[in-house]
Protein backbone atom coordinates (compact mmCIF):
# COMPACT_ATOMS: atom_id res chain seq x y z
CA UNK A 1 0.00 0.00 0.00
CA UNK A 2 1.08 3.70 -1.02
CA UNK A 3 1.56 6.07 2.12
CA UNK A 4 1.67 9.82 1.24
CA UNK A 5 2.63 11.77 3.95
CA UNK A 6 2.18 15.82 3.83
CA UNK A 7 3.34 18.19 5.52
CA UNK A 8 0.93 20.99 6.03
CA UNK A 9 2.52 24.24 7.68
CA UNK A 10 -0.55 25.98 9.36
CA UNK A 11 0.17 29.75 10.41
CA UNK A 12 -1.12 30.99 13.39
CA UNK A 13 -0.17 34.72 14.31
CA UNK A 14 2.78 34.23 16.65
CA UNK A 15 4.60 32.59 14.00
CA UNK A 16 6.11 35.96 13.03
CA UNK A 17 7.87 36.26 15.83
CA UNK A 18 11.74 36.11 16.45
CA UNK A 19 14.90 36.90 14.79
CA UNK A 20 15.13 37.80 10.89
CA UNK A 21 17.58 38.78 9.09
CA UNK A 22 17.88 40.99 6.27
CA UNK A 23 18.10 39.39 2.47
CA UNK A 24 21.62 41.64 2.33
CA UNK A 25 22.49 40.08 5.82
CA UNK A 26 23.36 44.24 6.96
CA UNK A 27 20.19 44.47 9.63
CA UNK A 28 18.06 41.79 12.54
CA UNK A 29 15.40 42.45 13.56
CA UNK A 30 13.19 41.31 16.96
CA UNK A 31 9.57 40.18 15.53
CA UNK A 32 7.01 40.37 18.24
CA UNK A 33 3.97 41.73 19.78
CA UNK A 34 3.81 45.59 19.98
CA UNK A 35 2.96 47.88 22.36
CA UNK A 36 -0.77 47.68 22.35
CA UNK A 37 -0.61 43.80 22.18
CA UNK A 38 -2.89 43.80 19.55
CA UNK A 39 -0.72 44.31 16.72
CA UNK A 40 3.12 43.13 15.57
CA UNK A 41 6.07 45.20 15.57
CA UNK A 42 9.71 44.97 14.69
CA UNK A 43 12.81 46.12 16.36
CA UNK A 44 16.39 46.53 15.10
CA UNK A 45 18.59 44.09 17.31
CA UNK A 46 21.61 43.77 15.44
CA UNK A 47 23.80 45.53 12.51
CA UNK A 48 26.54 44.82 10.58
CA UNK A 49 27.73 48.09 10.38
CA UNK A 50 26.35 49.54 13.75
CA UNK A 51 29.30 52.23 13.87
CA UNK A 52 29.82 55.50 11.79
CA UNK A 53 32.83 56.78 10.47
CA UNK A 54 33.30 58.50 13.50
CA UNK A 55 32.96 55.39 16.03
CA UNK A 56 29.45 56.51 16.90
CA UNK A 57 26.30 54.41 16.41
CA UNK A 58 24.62 55.43 13.39
CA UNK A 59 21.55 57.73 13.90
CA UNK A 60 18.41 58.31 12.07
CA UNK A 61 19.00 61.71 10.58
CA UNK A 62 16.69 61.44 7.81
CA UNK A 63 13.87 60.48 9.66
CA UNK A 64 10.92 63.54 8.17
CA UNK A 65 9.24 63.51 12.38
CA UNK A 66 11.39 65.28 14.08
CA UNK A 67 10.60 64.42 16.92
CA UNK A 68 12.47 60.89 16.06
CA UNK A 69 15.16 62.25 13.98
CA UNK A 70 18.60 61.50 15.75
CA UNK A 71 17.28 58.16 17.38
CA UNK A 72 19.86 55.49 17.30
CA UNK A 73 19.56 52.72 14.30
CA UNK A 74 19.62 50.13 16.87
CA UNK A 75 16.83 49.50 19.00
CA UNK A 76 14.13 51.11 16.72
CA UNK A 77 10.99 50.28 15.83
CA UNK A 78 11.25 49.75 11.38
CA UNK A 79 7.92 47.52 11.58
CA UNK A 80 4.48 48.46 13.54
CA UNK A 81 0.57 47.98 12.80
CA UNK A 82 0.78 44.32 11.35
CA UNK A 83 -2.35 41.68 12.31
CA UNK A 84 -2.25 38.55 11.15
CA UNK A 85 -4.97 37.82 8.93
CA UNK A 86 -6.21 34.10 8.70
CA UNK A 87 -7.70 33.73 5.16
CA UNK A 88 -4.82 35.08 3.31
CA UNK A 89 -2.23 33.72 5.39
CA UNK A 90 -0.07 36.33 6.22
CA UNK A 91 0.26 39.82 8.47
CA UNK A 92 -1.16 42.85 7.01
CA UNK A 93 -2.17 46.41 7.84
CA UNK A 94 1.21 47.38 8.72
CA UNK A 95 4.26 49.90 7.90
CA UNK A 96 7.89 49.58 7.35
CA UNK A 97 10.19 52.44 7.73
CA UNK A 98 13.71 52.57 5.71
CA UNK A 99 15.88 54.87 8.02
CA UNK A 100 18.70 54.92 4.51
CA UNK A 101 15.79 56.74 2.57
CA UNK A 102 13.70 58.52 5.81
CA UNK A 103 10.66 56.77 4.45
CA UNK A 104 7.72 54.46 5.60
CA UNK A 105 6.12 52.24 3.04
CA UNK A 106 3.16 50.41 3.80
CA UNK A 107 3.84 46.70 4.51
CA UNK A 108 2.28 42.96 4.38
CA UNK A 109 4.40 39.90 5.32
CA UNK A 110 4.49 36.39 4.30
CA UNK A 111 5.64 32.96 5.61
CA UNK A 112 5.97 30.95 3.16
CA UNK A 113 7.80 28.36 5.65
CA UNK A 114 9.03 28.17 8.67
CA UNK A 115 12.44 29.88 7.57
CA UNK A 116 11.50 33.03 5.21
CA UNK A 117 9.59 36.21 5.73
CA UNK A 118 8.75 37.72 2.67
CA UNK A 119 8.06 41.29 3.27
CA UNK A 120 5.80 43.25 0.53
CA UNK A 121 6.71 47.08 0.76
CA UNK A 122 4.72 49.41 -1.29
CA UNK A 123 3.75 53.20 -1.57
CA UNK A 124 0.40 52.38 -2.02
CA UNK A 125 -1.82 50.12 0.45
CA UNK A 126 -2.93 47.28 -2.13
CA UNK A 127 0.65 46.80 -2.44
CA UNK A 128 0.89 47.20 -6.39
CA UNK A 129 3.43 49.46 -6.68
CA UNK A 130 6.30 48.29 -4.84
CA UNK A 131 8.76 45.19 -4.16
CA UNK A 132 9.42 42.33 -2.09
CA UNK A 133 12.59 41.41 -0.08
CA UNK A 134 13.14 38.00 1.27
CA UNK A 135 14.37 37.52 5.43
CA UNK A 136 15.52 34.33 6.58
CA UNK A 137 14.60 33.78 10.85
CA UNK A 138 17.91 33.16 12.16
CA UNK A 139 18.41 31.97 16.25
CA UNK A 140 20.77 34.87 17.75
CA UNK A 141 22.51 37.92 16.06
CA UNK A 142 25.26 35.73 15.88
CA UNK A 143 24.24 33.24 13.17
CA UNK A 144 25.20 33.57 9.62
Amino acid sequence: ALVLVSTVFALVADDIEGLWKAERGRVIARMGKCEDDSTYCGWVVWLKDSLDDDGQPFRDILNPDESLRGQPVMGMKMFWGFTFDEKEEKWVGGFIYNCEEGKTYYASLKLPNDKEMIIRGSIDKRGWLGGSTTWRRVNSVNDD
